[in-house]
């Protein structure tokens, strides 16, 4: 999965993420990053390693009750694709945007606001599939629909790379002369980025459609 675009991105082998290990590996991945991107060294396994155990207690209770329609290795699967596509992909999307800052100062505002636009119309894409979902089922097989692992952390991709934008946002605003809170602004407003931020950022979306195309051929 997501293992090979770290690698091909130069992270070593204790950050790729381990399904028998989600909370060491996502912590490593998430210290590594922190300590090797924005100069902090933190230790997240405090914070990630409750939060994957509690994840895999309501799985346990879930499947349990019977109302899993996997079993644990689907379970298994279905939690290491989420993590990727909702934890580990977000972050690493925010460092990607911060590295480019600091080589080209003058796209700051301009990236921070397509990175967090894209996050916004994903964010409005899951809540009218939800509203779809709720309007489209009818109530009963709304109730006996069984509960997935993907469902217990779906939807929190746009708040990680909102949250890390504000907290890259304190680095960068050091580094191009930015005001942190002109920053902040751009992160809550993303709209009319190219009207707003006029600056040649091709190199941004080059380096985005590069990963997406290395990703693409490490799943092949």
């Amino acid at each position: 999965m997501f293992n090979g675009l770290l690698k091909s991105q130069g992270y070593p082998k204790q950050t790729h993420f381990d399904p028998s290990r989600p909370g060491e590996t996502i912590s490593n991945l998430l210290d590594h990053v922190a300590k090797h991107h924005l100069n902090v060294k933190i230790d997240s396994r405090q914070y990630v390693k409750p939060a994957v155990g509690y994840a895999k207690e309501l799985l346990k209770l879930g499947q349990a009750r019977g109302l899993l329609q996997f079993n644990a290795t689907e379970i298994s699967d279905k939690l290491t694709d989420t993590l990727n596509l909702e934890v580990i992909e977000p972050v690493l999307k925010v460092h990607r945007a911060y590295r480019y800052i600091s080589k080209s100062p003058q796209c700051d505002r301009y990236v921070l606001c397509q990175l967090n636009a894209a996050a916004l119309d994903q964010q409005e894409k899951q809540r009218q599939h939800d509203q779809y979902q709720q309007h489209h089922q009818p109530k009963q097989s709304q109730l006996n629909r069984p509960t997935s692992a993907s469902s217990l952390i779906a939807g929190v991709s746009p708040k990680i790379v909102k949250i890390g934008s504000m907290g890259a946002a304190i680095f960068i605003s050091t580094e191009t002369g930015t005001p942190f809170w002109t920053l902040f602004g751009v992160i809550n407003a993303p709209y009319n980025c190219e009207a707003k931020y006029p600056v040649d950022c091709n190199g941004f979306h080059e380096g985005e459609a590069k990963v997406t195309t290395e990703y693409i051929h490490n799943e092949l």
